[in-house]
């Protein structure tokens, strides 16, 4: 579904400006190809993979807006990132997160009772969200493991109603003491139907609030008494009231993705005329300010910061205001179509010398950490939220990397 978004809105912006690398979308499907395999191996030998799970939670706005105003005028460039002084990439002495930032490398059991465990959020500083998959890669049931003492507890399992065929529950997320999920089946008639469920940390008041038609995919935020998705079908952001309220696509949403709550950006690479972020609480509007190096194409880490890729390589890094910019030794492209910034500060990226290993660049301090292995089928990644987890398989172990216990 990422791919075909990208695949789309690369064919918008060839109208409107310079056409893209020859092969970017084959080297993007490639990229999707090697995630999908990742996938599968890890569920099977659990070796030499190493995953971006990217489903977790965005931390609950207070002030958010129930309905995002979409009349509010656009404003000029917003205010550079948080990586007030970027950065460039200290390649030549990247490191293993183990050795970078220890005190952010956590450790899960690899496997539970069901089957293979997969970290996908933080519920609280000692506790990680356990999605257990089966063998086809379907998840069956929600467990919490205790970092202090090192137990696992089933939440709850996920089993198919009654009457429903192919069901298939995720992506999952937690906010605001709750974890939401989604889940779609086909009807007995062949139609499609997504449901949409809630409960407590704790897995107490567990419920279905909503049966819809229109289903959310991954990139998902608990966000003021509602969850927030992109569109299962691709074009734009869904939003579903937790009390059970109808979802609906966000008015004048397509061709965005969520990025860091409230903010949503266009989605994919995109040419110079068309590239914005947009507040989804506020309505503002941000697009990148001109650049004083050469790049055809635009994409957005998040809302403070843009990408300039050339010739299939990130070439630098650029406040939304134009106050800095970084060049970035040529990174491999590939991860950003879904990688974005980790946690405002941490872009996730391919390492340059080593196409198969992912890595992390602090845009604070130029650092660049390696996690993982380098993974012969490449990393799978699910979306941008406020609380990724990047995990890898170690014997019996999955190493957990939380980027939240980075400091510079």
């Amino acid at each position: 579904m990422v791919e075909e978004q990208l695949r789309q809105t690369l064919e918008r912006a060839a109208a409107a400006g310079p056409m893209p690398p020859a092969d970017l979308l084959a080297r993007v499907d490639a990229g999707h190809l090697r995630r999908r395999a990742a996938r599968r191996a890890g569920w099977s030998g659990l070796a030499g993979v190493v995953v971006l799970v990217i489903i977790g939670s965005v931390a609950l706005l207070p002030h958010a807006g129930k309905t995002p105003p979409v009349g509010a005028s656009p404003s000029p460039s917003g205010s550079a990132s948080g990586a007030s002084s970027p950065v460039e990439p200290k390649v030549k002495d990247a490191a293993p997160v183990e050795q970078v930032w220890p005190q952010a490398v956590l450790s899960v059991p690899a496997r539970s009772g069901q089957g293979t465990n997969e970290p996908v959020t933080m519920l609280d500083e000692h506790t990680v969200l356990l999605a257990v998959h089966t063998g086809e890669d379907k998840v069956v049931s929600l467990a919490a493991y205790d970092l202090r003492t090192k137990t696992e507890r089933m939440l709850t399992e996920l089993p198919a109603p009654p009457g429903l065929q192919g069901y298939w529950p995720g992506p999952f997320t937690a906010g605001d003491g709750l974890i939401v999920w989604s889940a779609y089946a086909w009807g007995k008639d062949g139609s499609k139907t997504f449901e949409y469920w809630s409960m407590r940390y704790d897995g107490t008041g567990k419920r279905r609030f909503r049966t819809a038609d229109l289903g959310v995919g991954e990139r998902v935020v608990v966000a003021d008494g509602a969850l927030y998705g992109g569109s299962f079908a691709g074009g734009g952001i869904v939003r579903v009231p937790l009390d059970g309220g109808a979802p609906a696509q966000v008015p004048g949403s397509s061709g965005y993705r969520l990025a860091r709550w409230p903010w949503a950006v266009t989605a994919g690479p995109a040419s110079t005329s068309q590239p914005a972020a947009w507040n989804l609480v506020t309505g503002e509007r941000r697009t990148p300010a001109p650049r004083p190096l050469p790049s055809p194409w635009w994409s957005a880490a998040d809302q403070d910061t843009w990408l300039g890729i050339d010739d299939n390589r990130l070439r630098f890094a650029q406040a939304t205001d134009g106050s800095w910019q970084v060049t970035t030794n040529g990174f491999d492209p590939v991860t950003l179509t879904d990688g974005w910034l980790v946690g405002g500060t941490l872009l996730n990226l391919l390492h340059p010398n080593d196409p198969k290993q992912p890595a992390l660049w602090d845009l604070r301090t130029g650092v660049v950490a390696t996690y993982g292995t380098p993974a012969t089928s490449g990393s799978s990644l699910r979306g941008q939220v406020a609380h990724p987890l990047a995990w890898w398989p170690s014997g019996e172990r999955l190493m957990v990397f939380d980027p939240a216990r980075v400091t510079p």
